[in-house]
């Protein structure tokens, strides 16, 4: 977007103005600048940013180490352009407030916001409202001293809170000064690569951190820093702060259960089994499973004459058709050839060449064809098709 500035700046006493911005977008890039500072013993100015969409930092100015920045603070110039414009060699003025609200705040490479003071008065305070807050590739927001009190920090999300690539949210304070206060608030707060939240000081007393959210990912307490993403309130050479992290307790009514309040008996819920060694698994009935694994299901469900034999008196006048004995219901009258045959219960079946099925007492002979004589050492019994 190239090089972009908004300076209000005393030289000598008196105070900085204030800078107000509302817009529905706002995005600085390449080292652009929103600030409200001084060089000498009069106050930084305040800054006031109402975004309906979007707030984007990002990047450094081309061929330079300035970073892209929205700051307000006692700043320490070169000893050139002291001289030049004729200021105290370290400021006195405290530091202003920056306040800003958006839809999303987004910060990358390298981008800044800041409240600081490089000169021996105060810190300011930064105060963020918004939805979602990006910090990525060295994004920072920082309250910083060099030697007088740390400047505070608070920062309320509604929905998101992420911090990647070397990221920092800090309040810190050098010299004798003591570290600043520093309040997060976010349903989430995650951080990866070594990004951290810190309100540390040097010779002072570190700083205090509020933290309120349900979820803390990538990120824990440590009492210095380290490597990896960290929450420090520590002190150098004085008494570390205190961080506190509160987990809000949700009371959602469409999550109530309604518990039981009858006392349940536990031998109504559970079943009793048998005790071992007396288990037995039974087929019963004619049919159905087979007696082993690897044998196919049979049948051995017998022949049976459905035919009412009732009428005693009937009787047929063929020679070769069986006759209804007189005074035995579902007899069979032998013809006279074979009456000295003894009459056994049939046990299966054999076919003929003629097609003429024969029932037969031995069941090893249904594997056998009949010519017309009865098989080896086993009764028969013709079934022949009649009209009664």
């Amino acid at each position: 977007m190239g090089y972009f500035s908004v300076k209000f700046t005393p030289y000598r006493e008196g105070h900085a103005g204030t800078v107000e911005i509302q817009t529905a977008q706002l995005s600085l890039s390449e080292g652009a600048r929103i600030s409200s500072s001084t060089f000498a013993s009069g106050d930084a100015g305040n800054i006031r940013i109402a975004v309906a969409e979007r707030i984007e930092l990002s990047g450094e100015l081309p061929g330079s180490i300035f970073p892209t920045t929205i700051e307000s603070g006692a700043v320490l110039l070169d000893s050139f352009t002291r001289q030049l414009l004729a200021v105290p060699e370290f400021p006195t003025g405290a530091g202003g407030t920056v306040r800003l609200s958006a839809s999303e705040l987004r910060l990358s490479e390298g981008a800044r916001i800041d409240v600081k003071n490089e000169g021996t008065g105060n810190g300011g305070q930064l105060e963020i409202a918004v939805g979602n807050l990006l910090l990525h590739d060295r994004g920072s927001l920082s309250a910083t001293t060099t030697s007088g009190e740390g400047g505070n920090i608070e920062i309320a999300v509604a929905d998101r809170l992420q911090l990647d690539g070397g990221s920092t949210i800090a309040t810190s304070a050098g010299g004798t000064g003591n570290g600043g206060n520093l309040r997060l608030s976010s349903p989430t707060i995650a951080a990866l690569g070594n990004s951290d939240i810190v309100a540390n000081a040097v010779a002072g007393r570190g700083g205090n951190i509020a933290i309120d959210t349900q979820g803390l990912f990538g990120i824990e307490f440590r009492d210095g820093p380290t490597p990896q993403s960290d929450i420090t309130a520590s002190s150098q050479f004085g008494l570390s702060g205190t961080v506190t992290l509160a987990n809000p307790e949700v009371d959602d009514p469409s999550q109530w259960v309604d518990l039981p309040r009858g006392i349940i008996e536990p031998r109504d819920r559970l079943v009793t089994g048998c005790s071992p060694g007396e288990n037995r698994f039974t087929v019963t009935g004619r049919g159905g499973l087979p007696f082993g694994p690897d044998e196919v299901g049979r049948s051995d469900r017998p022949w049976q004459d459905l035919q009412d034999f009732s009428d005693s008196s009937s009787s047929f006048n063929s020679d070769s058709s069986p006759t209804i004995a007189r005074g035995t219901p579902r007899g069979v009258r032998v013809p006279d050839g074979d009456r000295a045959a003894r009459l056994e219960e049939a046990k299966g079946w054999v076919k003929d060449r003629s097609g003429t099925v024969h029932l037969v007492v031995d069941r090893g002979d249904r594997s056998r064809s009949v010519a017309g004589d009865r098989p080896e050492n086993c009764g028969s019994l013709n079934i022949e098709t009649f009209r009664f």
